[in-house]
């Protein structure tokens, strides 16, 4: 899809408050001298409403941030915690395949395995992932609705727009 989808998708679904395009990535990630391998996750402004997640430090990136490809890091509580001992990264620089990032705020614990392992992700704006991926489009975007019984109704709606978006269906033409 992409990524503006999510924008459309939040204005045609009743009851679905927020959306942001994903991008699930790899990176190599250089702090210091050490290097590894990292998980990123690219997202919109609005990941921290649609999961309903804490910051502990700093703040999440803002939509100005996405528009302009912004290199900014959230990062995962896991991540954070292991780059320093525990002490605040916030306003320290990592690099991501070469690339700097200004590390501007940290999640708050999820817990081993739970919320797709956010503690040991590394969030930063969709735009810039698709950039570092060198990718035009997202392939899944998350939404938020108020209620389980708006999420119930959003999901038949997202089924049928997305049915016909991709000529899925009986007799479905245009």
């Amino acid at each position: 899809f992409e990524p503006e989808y999510a924008d459309e998708l939040v204005e045609r679904v009743d009851g679905l408050l927020v959306a942001t395009p994903i991008v699930n990535t790899k990176a190599t990630m250089k702090w210091r001298r050490a290097i590894g391998s990292v998980e990123i996750l690219g997202a919109s402004s609005d990941f921290p409403t649609v999961r309903d997640h804490k910051l502990i430090a700093g703040h999440f990136f803002t939509s100005l941030h996405v528009k302009q490809r912004s290199p900014v890091a959230v990062l995962g509580y896991n991540i954070a915690t292991g780059l320093l001992n525990g002490r605040n990264v916030v306003g320290y620089t990592l690099t991501l395949n070469g690339q700097t990032f200004r590390i501007i705020g940290v999640l708050a614990q999820k817990g081993n395995g739970v919320a797709d392992n956010i503690d040991n992700k590394i969030v930063i704006p969709y735009s810039t992932a698709l950039k570092l991926d060198d990718k035009r489009t997202v392939s899944e975007i998350w939404g938020k609705a108020p209620t389980s019984l708006d999420a119930d109704l959003a999901v038949v709606q997202l089924s049928r727009i997305i049915k016909k978006k991709l000529g899925i269906g009986a007799g479905s033409s245009g």
